[in-house]
């Protein structure tokens, strides 16, 4: 039996695996990729994290904190988390491949991407929630990234190195993307923001795409054909289905106190999954950490 089972390698799910270690608890992380990260990986450069350069692309960045988290004495194990009894004591595990008990858990297996609300012919060919593995399908067309935040944004800049031309269309008045990555794209020439734009349908096949893109304030159709390709950012759907009996926010996200806690008894929970206002890396590491920390002083006092 484990002293911690934690569901999710991002950074959140390894950062409390390492905590947990030091603290000498039994650990294991669960993950059902193939490669741990979660949607850090899946980034084109991480940015604004403390001793983290510039242009280090998101794979690298979480390899080195598995290789850590493996350092540390966790076990990482690539199974998928089919169902979980929360409210036993210890807690169960059911995966594609087994049964495993606890007495602790954190939740930290994130969101995952909120699908584009448009009519597409094929969504699997046309559209791509990850820039970066699906890079090669920018390569000499013009892309059209739908979203104003700042992981939209971002990969804006990271696809106008490799596209001919890059369209953000965003439904607000501005996007919401921090300065420096707005500044970031005013400064390149074959970046294009459509803000008050949805894209309304996609259609067509590699190499003669059809997108429709809708002035939400006006209801004007424009249509652009040509060998395009969709990236969209919208946002994350947390990843709560299993979590039977947790509090949950109308949003979905799970409800914590300042500890991590969540309202059953063992159950912790950390990372994108959580409800907070404010999602990103060091936020993430932090939260792992109070989780691990907690979960170690309430099994020496028990």
């Amino acid at each position: 039996m484990y002293d911690v089972i934690i569901i999710g390698s991002g950074v959140a799910g390894l950062t409390a695996a390492i905590y947990a270690r030091s603290r000498s608890l039994k650990t294991a992380v669960f993950e059902k990729e193939e490669n741990v990260g979660g949607i850090i990986r899946g980034v084109s450069f991480v940015t604004h994290y403390p001793g983290v350069s510039y242009n280090e692309r998101g794979d690298e960045f979480v390899s080195k904190i598995e290789d850590q988290t493996r350092d540390a004495g966790a076990e990482i194990i690539h199974e998928e988390v089919t169902k979980v009894d929360l409210n036993a004591d210890p807690k169960v595990v059911y995966t594609n491949n087994g049964k495993y008990e606890a007495k602790k858990i954190v939740i930290a297996n994130g969101t995952a991407p909120r699908k584009l609300d448009c009519h597409s012919e094929d969504n699997d060919t046309l559209i791509s929630y990850d820039a970066f593995a699906d890079s090669s399908k920018a390569f000499g067309k013009e892309v059209f990234i739908v979203g104003g935040s700042d992981g939209a944004v971002k990969e804006s800049i990271f696809l106008a190195s490799l596209a001919n031309k890059v369209h953000i269309t965003h439904q607000g008045e501005a996007l919401t993307a921090i300065e420096a990555f707005q500044n970031e794209v005013n400064s390149k020439n074959n970046i294009e923001v459509h803000l008050n734009t949805r894209i309304d349908s996609i259609s067509g096949e590699s190499g003669n795409v059809t997108v429709k893109l809708r002035d939400v304030k006006t209801d004007e159709i424009t249509e652009v054909s040509g060998d395009h390709y969709v990236f969209a950012y919208i946002g994350g759907v947390p990843n709560t289905v299993l979590y039977e009996g947790l509090d949950l926010t109308d949003k979905g996200y799970i409800v914590i106190d300042k500890n991590m806690k969540t309202n059953i008894d063992g159950v912790y929970a950390a990372g994108d999954i959580v409800d907070n206002d404010v999602r990103q890396i060091s936020t993430a590491a932090s939260e792992g950490t109070i989780a691990a920390i907690r979960i170690a002083d309430e099994l020496k006092n028990a």
